[in-house]
């Protein structure tokens, strides 16, 4: 028997640290750039101005109040009525304690136990659900407790639940290293070995009516790049082959229905195509839809970004952004893109909108999946043609509504709006980012019309202060009704005796909580505080059928 000396995943599963994973990081670049360009024929057709902000597509003003589609009336401090459970993650914050520690609860609308009127305590789905459980690879090797450590993610249904799993180090396998290790010869009958170099590993279980977790045996599946559970399905991807620098991907799906075979694979596509994989630097990303039906897939290289969306067994090139081209061929090195970058598919999967970052310009694009239409955009944020925007964009944003960078973007449920989070870091160092869940029409999008005051809508109104009651907002999700907001945030207040928290309480920089607000930015709500655990991610789910 070893101690316990598992190699960590080269591939960390970010997925796997939660329900439901943001973007991060800036968008890349695209050709034409600067404040008064206007685009047609290759680069779409755009606005070409961004003083200002808010006119609807037919060039009429709209206010945040038409804008709010629930024509709820704002009472302060209270909610809207609503339906839901909000499950997150929390990670342990204390080096030498829990540091690193990973379970997922469930909260209801009222901040409680779902299943316990009354009980403000959460639900705890992975605590309760993998206490006892254990796991090992071979029969003579070590016996592991089951946990989240390496992450755990279960589906909007809480059906089904993916566990991390530790990976032998390959040392352990091989007859000519010192540390090879003949207990772990039964993988070498493995269809696949695992090995934390190629990407991830799980371990795939049901929850059963008391969220209870049931392991399946034999349910593993291993070196995986991404993996997504959407509509009673699982995605996945692998790597495959890496033709010199880039790198090709395999994409599966099982079925989980009750009418499906969880041990039947399905290959739906390999990516990038054959003709796009020069120069790509696509790490196995996708989005799946909340129905399981489509997928958006980016394709950036060191020079471009070029989006593709997946629908009934058909690859659908959308479109390539370049910065700079000669002869018809994209050109250039140096590219700020990656397969990570913002995207969000509309309810019915007919429209994708992303935003995009160029040298001196942040664009948001619309595409239309089914249409042979060029793409729309409008500019969000320009700096002088020629000059860097990561240095300059903070001079240059002189509205409230703009901000350096979009770090997670999605459509509200009702089809009409994106909602998206804006992240900018322009005070000095230390100081706290600025940061809103902000809403824009679909209909702005490449309008035609100046972007002024109104037609972005701040939801959170964080104020650019560097004190507590600036809220700065690491992720969020929206309910299936839409009326309300979940995100974590830092801190503001203390929920025992509902005060303020000081300016000078250091987790109100450091820590992240979990918050509920309308989505006509009424009744904002901390309902978590517990400086040894951060909410690390966050996803809103239609209440669980509790036969």
């Amino acid at each position: 028997m070893k101690q316990l000396r598992y190699v960590s995943a080269k591939v960390v599963p970010g997925l796997l640290l939660g329900v439901l994973m943001f973007t991060l990081g800036a968008c890349g670049d695209e050709s034409d750039s600067g404040k008064d360009t206007t685009s047609n024929g290759e680069d779409g057709v755009g606005d070409n101005d961004i003083a200002d902000a808010s006119t609807a597509g037919d060039g009429s003003t709209l206010d945040s109040a038409e804008q709010d589609t629930t024509a709820q009336v704002c009472i302060p401090n209270e909610l809207p009525a609503d339906d839901f459970w909000v499950v997150y993650g929390l990670k342990g914050r204390v080096p030498g304690d829990n540091f690193d520690e990973f379970d997922l609860f469930v909260r209801g609308p009222d901040g409680g136990n779902p299943l316990s009127p009354g009980d403000p305590e959460p639900l705890s789905i992975t605590s309760f659900s993998l206490t006892g459980q254990e796991f090992q690879w071979c029969q003579d090797t070590e016996v592991v407790p089951l946990s989240c450590v390496k992450g755990c993610t279960v589906d909007d249904s809480l059906t089904w639940i993916a566990v991390g799993l530790p990976v032998p180090n390959p040392e352990w396998l091989d007859e000519n290293n010192a540390n090879y290790d003949p207990a772990y010869d039964c993988l070498k009958s493995a269809k696949e070995v695992p090995n934390a170099a190629k990407g991830f590993t799980v371990q795939l279980g049901k929850l059963d009516v008391n969220l209870k977790a049931q392991m399946i045996k034999g349910a593993i599946f291993a070196n995986l790049a991404h993996f997504e559970f959407a509509n009673e399905r699982m995605y996945y991807s692998k790597q495959v082959a890496c033709p010199g620098a880039s790198c090709i991907y395999d994409i599966y799906y099982r079925d989980l229905s009750a009418q499906g075979n969880v041990n039947e694979e399905f290959k739906i596509l390999t990516f990038p195509p054959e003709d796009d994989i020069n120069d790509s630097i696509y790490k196995g990303y996708f989005h799946v839809s909340r129905d399981g039906k489509a997928l958006t897939l980016l394709n950036p290289t060191i020079r471009s970004q070029s989006y593709y969306m997946w629908e009934n067994g058909n690859l659908i090139f959308l479109k390539e952004l370049c910065q700079q081209k000669q002869n018809e061929q994209c050109i250039g090195t140096g590219s700020q893109y990656t397969d990570r970058d913002p995207v969000a598919l509309s309810p019915d999967n007919k429209s994708l909108v992303t935003f995009t970052i160029a040298e001196s310009v942040q664009r948001v694009w619309k595409y239309v999946s089914n249409v042979a239409v060029e793409p729309l955009w409008s500019n969000v944020v320009a700096v002088p043609q020629g000059s860097d925007y990561n240095s300059n964009a903070c001079m240059h944003m002189t509205e409230d509504w703009q901000f350096k960078q979009v770090v997670g973007l999605q459509y509200h449920p009702e089809g009409q709006h994106v909602l998206y989070l804006g992240h900018s870091e322009c005070g000095a160092f230390g100081t706290k980012a600025n940061t809103d869940i902000m809403e824009m029409p679909i209909s702005l999008i490449g309008s035609g019309q100046k972007i002024k005051t109104g037609d972005i809508r701040s939801i959170t109104q964080n104020p650019r202060v560097n004190g507590v009651a600036n809220i700065v907002i690491s992720t969020f999700d929206v309910s299936p009704s839409g009326k309300t907001l979940v995100f974590a945030g830092t801190p503001s207040v203390d929920p025992k005796t509902r005060q303020p928290l000081g300016n000078n309480n250091q987790s109100t920089f450091t820590d992240k909580e979990l918050y509920y607000i309308g989505w006509n930015g009424c009744g904002k709500k901390q309902i978590t505080k517990d400086v040894k655990w951060e909410v690390t991610t966050v996803k809103a789910i239609p209440p669980r059928e509790m036969n």
